[in-house]
């Protein structure tokens, strides 16, 4: 008698029926958002950062897709990538909505708004430039172990920074809130950021230095990290 095939959890964190949702609601999202941005001049600030980040989710979950498919899950989004990111997220929402009811005159401010967009755009190109010249070589966790196909990636964007990925979500999680008009947001995101990559980026290329050696190390004291005062 055969034995009946596994029988997988579309509804799981690597199910296909989550990752089509997830789509699904993000397509949404940058559908209202869109919306919004176009014909509601009072949420228009919401509707650009709306589709801003409904972008951001698609293209990490995109990314690994195209160049590491064998890992590819509904964590591939990024959605729950930290407790710490999700109350972030959370936290500038409910600024948003409190400072737009409550102090309208803090919204609306068309310039900041621009300045924002652009950061995020800027913040948005250099990270898919990162993700794509790295190719397979990246990843969404820190490789502690060289992988047979491993190589350094010191060219294009890699040039100008050792860590570019991490110079766009910096620009563009701080410019975000400037699209929101979020004053608080804004500096609680960018010492939390600045925070965060301070220890991971030394952790990270310690492991790097490990796996690469003197040729990391070279590379390391020619181009500089990409986040400010980081080394």
């Amino acid at each position: 008698m055969s034995t009946p095939p596994k029988r997988i959890d579309q509804w799981g964190r690597s199910g296909t029926g989550r990752a089509v949702l997830t789509g699904y609601v993000l397509g949404a999202a940058l559908g209202v958002g869109i919306g919004l941005a176009w014909y509601s001049p009072s949420l228009f600030d919401l509707g650009l950062f709306l589709a801003a980040l409904s972008i951001y989710h698609f293209w990490e979950y995109n990314y690994v897709a195209i160049y590491r498919p064998n890992e590819l899950s509904w964590t591939a989004f990024l959605l729950d990538q930290s407790p710490a990111f999700q109350m972030a997220m959370l936290a500038s929402f409910i600024e948003y909505f409190i400072e737009w009811f409550f102090f309208p005159s803090l919204k609306g401010h068309s310039w900041i708004t621009a300045l924002g967009f652009v950061g995020v755009i800027i913040g948005q190109v250099m990270r898919t430039l990162a993700m794509a010249t790295a190719g397979h070589n990246f990843n969404h966790m820190i490789a502690e172990e060289k992988e047979d196909d491993h190589v350094l990636v010191d060219y294009g964007v890699y040039s100008i920074f050792r860590h570019p990925s991490y110079f766009g979500w910096f620009v563009w999680s701080i410019a975000g809130q400037l699209v929101l008009c979020n004053p608080i947001c804004a500096v609680g995101y960018t010492v939390v950021s600045w925070k965060f990559f301070s220890e991971r980026i030394p952790y990270e290329e310690y492991q790097l230095k490990q796996i690469f050696g003197d040729k990391y190390k070279d590379y390391a004291r020619r181009v500089p990290s990409g986040i400010p005062f980081v080394k």
